[in-house]
């Protein structure tokens, strides 16, 4: 059974924080305009917080990371969020920050995690960034040309299946 202990402060906060860097790499792949923004946002929210992890109950990696007193480790994922949102070099640096920390987390999880634990998470990663891309549609589509590359962009990184879009 997979916690907090198994993982180093770094690791553990790589871990809260990888679903909220691949949910904002698709945000900000492509202009949804302020509504659709919100909803991007609000999906973003939804698929991230602790209520989530009644939708994995076999899972407890996403358990511990959902259930775990996180306040030092939630601090810097907010601080990271907060960089995005007001800094435009921040912005741009979201999508290959997140590619390269869903590198890492690949690694790090055939290392410590048993392969169907992994494969969870990785696709609790992918359920989160496709539920932000079709949050809002853009020109008629569910989900955008840009935020599908960026969608099969994460699944390559993560080395796992891409989440069929809605």
């Amino acid at each position: 059974m997979t916690s907090k202990a198994d993982f180093t402060p770094q690791e553990w906060t790589m871990l809260l924080l990888a679903p909220v860097q691949t949910g904002m790499a698709v945000l900000l792949s492509s202009s949804s305009g302020l509504i659709g923004t919100a909803k991007e946002a609000m999906a973003l929210y939804n698929a991230t917080n602790k209520r989530v992890a009644q939708q994995y109950p076999q899972n407890s990696l996403i358990q511990a990371l959902l259930s775990s007193n996180n306040d030092q480790e939630e601090k810097h994922v907010f601080q990271k969020v907060k960089a995005y949102i007001s800094d435009n070099k921040a912005r741009q640096q979201v999508k290959p920050e997140a590619l390269q920390t869903c590198r890492n987390i690949a690694l790090l999880l055939s290392q410590r995690v048993p392969p169907q634990e992994a494969e969870g998470y990785k696709q609790w990663l992918m359920d989160v960034s496709t539920k932000v891309a079709g949050a809002s549609s853009e020109n008629g589509h569910a989900i955008n040309d840009a935020e599908r590359m960026t969608l099969k962009e994460i699944a390559d990184a993560l080395g796992t299946v891409q989440t069929p879009a809605p």
